[in-house]
C-alpha cells in the first residue's frame, strides 16, 4: 500500500523512471531534509525547497481542537515515500500543505523508511525543535516489506498496541508532543490490487488505532489520506507505479491537510 521506490529524477516525467516494485526497505536512500518557505499572503515562496528524495485507507479524521502550544509557522514532515514523492517538483504533500497553510516546511521523509528499524527509521527523522506542526505517516513498509503482509498483526502491535498505549508510533508521538507541536497523523489511501493487496487487515487495524490515539490526544489530528483521494475511482491521483500519489494526488492530500490544521 505504499512505498520504497525513489522518487523520479526527471521533472518532466511523473513516474517513468520509478520502479513498479515498492515498499522494500533496501531501495531507500538517505536524503537531506528539504526546506520550503511558504508565504502567508498571496505571494508564494514554496518553490525554494532544497533537494530531497521523496512515499494508502479508509477512515475519517479525529481529534479535538488540533494543535500544540508552539506558534512558529513551521512544519516538519517525517515518514515514508508517500510524503517524499513529488518533492523534486516542489509538489510533495508536505510542500502543498505548507504553502496553503502559510508554513515553512522541512520535509525529512525518506523513501522506504520504517517505524521499527534502527537506522534511517521514521523516529530517527524527527528533529526536536519548536515546530508548530509535525506531519507523520508510516507503517506500510513495516507490514509490507518488514513481514510480507498477511500475518503481520504482531508487527502492527509493535507499531501501536491494541490499547494505543505503547509501540513505536506512540513513543514517537510522545516525543513530539513533549516539544509542544501539533501533530497530523496520517492514514493511507486505498490502492489497486498489487504488492500490498494482502495487507488490508493490517492497514485496517493500523488506521483504527491511529484514529483512536488521536481521539485521546488533543494535540493530535488523525487525517485519512483516503478522504482526499480515491485511486480506485480516479486512477489519475496515483503515479504510474499505482502506489504513490501523482502530482494531482499530492495536491489533493496537501489541500486536505491544510484545511484541517487551519483554525
Amino acid at each position: 500500500m505504499l512505498a520504497g521506490c525513489p522518487a523520479p529524477d526527471d521533472p518532466d516525467m511523473n513516474a517513468d523512471s520509478t520502479s513498479a516494485s515498492s515498499g522494500a526497505a533496501g531501495s531507500s536512500g538517505s536524503a537531506s531534509p528539504a526546506t520550503t518557505t511558504a508565504a502567508n499572503d498571496e505571494s508564494s515562496a514554496g518553490e525554494d525547497s532544497a533537494s530531497t528524495s521523496d512515499g494508502p485507507d479508509s477512515g475519517g479524521s479525529s481529534g479535538g481542537t488540533p494543535g500544540g502550544s508552539n506558534d512558529t509557522d513551521t512544519m516538519l514532515a517525517i515518514g515514508d515515500s508517500v510524503l517524499e514523492w513529488n518533492a523534486e517538483r516542489g509538489a510533495s504533500i508536505p510542500e502543498v500543505a505548507g504553502e496553503l497553510a502559510g508554513l515553512a516546511v522541512t520535509n525529512a521523509s525518506v523513501s522506504g523508511a520504517m517505524l521499527l528499524e534502527d537506522e534511517e527509521s521514521i523516529p530517527s527523522q524527527y528533529q526536536p525543535s519548536d515546530w508548530e506542526w509535525v506531519l507523520v505517516n508510516g507503517g506500510a513498509n513495516d507490514v509490507g516489506d518488514g513481514c510480507g503482509c498477511g500475518d503481520c498483526v504482531g508487527q502492527v502491535d509493535a507499531i501501536i498496541s491494541a490499547d494505543v498505549g505503547d509501540g513505536a508510533m506512540v513513543e514517537l508521538i510522545d516525543r513530539i508532543e513533549a516539544d509542544g507541536a501539533g501533530i497530523v497523523l496520517l492514514g493511507y489511501y486505498d490502492i489497486p490490487p498489487g504488492e500490498f493487496s494482502d495487507c488490508d487487515e493490517e492497514f485496517a487495524i493500523l488506521h483504527e488505532r491511529y484514529a483512536q490515539l488521536a481521539s485521546q490526544r488533543p494535540a493530535v489530528l488523525y487525517v485519512s489520506m483516503g478522504d482526499a483521494i480515491d485511486p480506485l475511482a480516479d486512477p489519475e491521483t496515483l503515479d504510474e507505479d499505482q502506489i504513490h500519489p501523482s502530482v494531482q494526488g499530492s495536491a489533493a492530500i496537501g489541500a486536505l491537510i491544510a484545511e484541517r490544521i487551519q483554525p
